[in-house]
């Protein structure tokens, strides 16, 4: 008798781990029979318990080394865990995972090498092929899934690639800006080779589109995310637009109850309720190259949004960690409150006014709930996801200009699609060219650049080669023609424009909706959909598993 097909799902924290649990509860009630793993990585355990889950983590798979090995990889953790602890993940946890990637590194590199890396890239430098080779050969999956998260994520992927075993992806974001496979060096390596991603490399943009060993399906956001991948040496047959599940439950009745609710609590309408979505900042960033990030930006970012928040006493600022950060210390004030990781995101934003992040997923998820977004600009990341080019926020700045910025967007008319910028800065990197194409749109097929605004209809909005309206021009992104709000259209689900019988809002009846992602803003890409985007990534995933069966192994005799 045949074995029960086995999954290996494998998921670090934040949005990575919440875009994962959806698609698992959609493959248990479609094959009830799957026998499903689930690695939580670092914060994403609890996260998983809190859902039900009882997930393995690298405390758990630390008998796969021999007992030698052991010894080495928990020395080393032990050395490493001063400046890496979280209250979320137990000391036993922390050391395995510390010091099976640290062991790892040293098989790859050898002793010196991977001392370098690590003394370089700290844990960012992590990618433990070694360890996943065993763990798969432990486990015996039929089907690897994982999100685009580096690291953990990318080596069970390419260890799944050099067995043989078939991986699925889910892309969470915009895969922006990557250019052609000759203009940059590899970032993951080729079968046979031992050498760690993380080495030099050409690429500025996303990461993740950078990859040359590909799963074989990635899951993605849109049409547009499609097009970034197959520019950048992607092959289309392995990219399935199914949109993200993480967003699915946005505009559910009960979330938008809970956040009117929660909003009712926090004193609204009569205070203006502010989030701020705080985020470490990274020592280094492709998108900017030769550039060293700020240890110190969360902490400055914190303070200059509490020095914007106290002039105004009907203001408050509702700080939210993110799941890798402590919870900051908030002095005594009435304004001030912490939002623990814990607690739900999504009726939270249902219940503020606008949110403030700088390159969070929380930005979309916040104007896809109809919140106002600002952008802070001082990341070395920020460069990567131009969130007010793409029409997902309403306002871009630096730290030196918040309070004015802030102000003037909290100004507007509740949901207007305010565009508040910080002049060129605020633009896309490099001049103005726009990174993410667009689908068509109710401003048409005009051949007029964005920024003389023509009124052509039916077609795919010219991608300006100039400085353009969002930097250099009279005329605004939000006022343009006759596009009623005039952002871009970014699809987060399958729509009438692509592959897909039904559109972002209205299930094939839309043509470009009314909001910057194609549909009406504050509006979920599930609702009105024929299934969730869980559901979409499921059936990806089931697809795979019956085109790879597994032998069944010979009875004994």
């Amino acid at each position: 008798m045949s074995r029960a097909q086995r999954i290996l799902a494998v998921a670090y924290g934040g949005g990575h781990i919440v875009m994962m649990l959806p698609v698992l509860r959609a493959l248990r009630e479609q094959r009830p029979d799957l026998d499903i793993t689930l690695l939580a990585l670092t914060t994403a355990a609890r996260v998983a318990r809190d859902a039900g889950e009882t997930p393995l983590g690298y405390a758990d798979l630390l008998h796969l080394l021999s007992p030698g090995e052991q010894t080495q990889a928990l020395n080393l953790g032990r050395a490493l865990q001063p400046g890496n602890t979280h209250p979320d993940i137990s000391e036993a946890e922390t050391v395995a995972y510390l010091g099976i990637n640290a062991w790892d590194l040293q098989q790859q590199l050898g002793t010196e090498e991977a001392q370098t890396l690590l003394a370089a890239k700290g844990r960012h430098g992590f990618y433990p092929l070694h360890f996943f080779r065993s763990v798969l050969n432990h486990l015996q999956p039929d089907l690897v899934l994982a999100t685009n998260s580096p690291r953990s994520e990318q080596a069970v992927v390419d260890a799944a690639t050099e067995a043989g075993i078939p991986s699925l992806a889910l892309l969470d974001l915009f895969a922006i800006g990557a250019p052609p496979p000759e203009a940059r060096e590899r970032t993951s390596p080729p079968s046979g080779e031992q050498k760690p991603r993380g080495g030099p490399s050409a690429f500025v943009g996303d990461a993740f589109a950078a990859r040359t060993r590909h799963p074989s399906r990635v899951c993605v956001l849109s049409e547009a995310v499609r097009d970034n991948l197959i520019r950048a040496g992607w092959p289309p047959e392995r990219i399935a637009v199914t949109g993200n599940p993480a967003f699915d439950a946005l505009g559910a009745p009960q979330t938008h109850a809970a956040g009117l609710a929660l909003r009712a609590e926090l004193g609204a309408p009569q205070r203006t309720l502010i989030l701020l979505a705080l985020q470490p900042e990274p020592a280094t960033h492709p998108a900017s190259p030769g550039r060293q990030g700020d240890p110190h930006l969360p902490e400055r970012v914190l303070q200059a949004c509490i020095d914007s928040v106290r002039p105004h006493p009907d203001w408050t600022l509702i700080v939210r960690p993110h799941p890798s950060q402590p919870s900051p210390a908030l002095p005594g004030d009435p304004q001030l409150r912490v939002s623990a990781a814990s607690e739900p995101l999504h009726p939270l934003l249902h219940a503020v006014d606008a949110v403030i992040t700088g390159t969070s997923t929380v930005a979309l998820e916040a104007h896809l709930t109809g919140r106002r977004v600002l952008q802070l600009l001082d990341s070395i990341a920020a460069p990567a996801m131009p969130f007010l080019a793409l029409g997902v926020a309403d306002a871009a700045c630096h730290l030196s200009d918040l309070p004015q910025t802030l102000a003037a967007l909290l100004a507007q008319p509740s949901m207007e699609r305010a565009a508040v910028r910080d002049g060129p800065t605020a633009g896309p990197p490099q001049g103005g060219q726009l990174p993410l194409p667009t689908f068509p749109t109710t401003w048409g097929r005009s051949g007029c650049s964005l920024s003389t605004c023509g009124e052509g209809r039916g077609g795919r909005l010219p991608l300006p080669t100039s400085p353009t309206s969002w930097g250099r021009s009279d005329c605004s992104l939000s006022t343009c023609g006759e596009g009623r709000g005039g952002r871009l259209p970014l699809p987060t689900s399958p729509t009438s424009w692509g592959r897909s019988d039904c559109s972002l809002s209205t299930c094939g009846e839309g043509r470009g909706g009314d909001g910057a992602l194609g549909g009406q803003r504050g509006q979920s890409p599930s609702v009105g959909a024929p299934s969730t985007a869980a559901d979409r990534v499921s059936k990806q995933a089931l697809a795979l598993l019956a085109a790879h069966p597994r032998p069944t192994p010979p009875d004994p005799a």
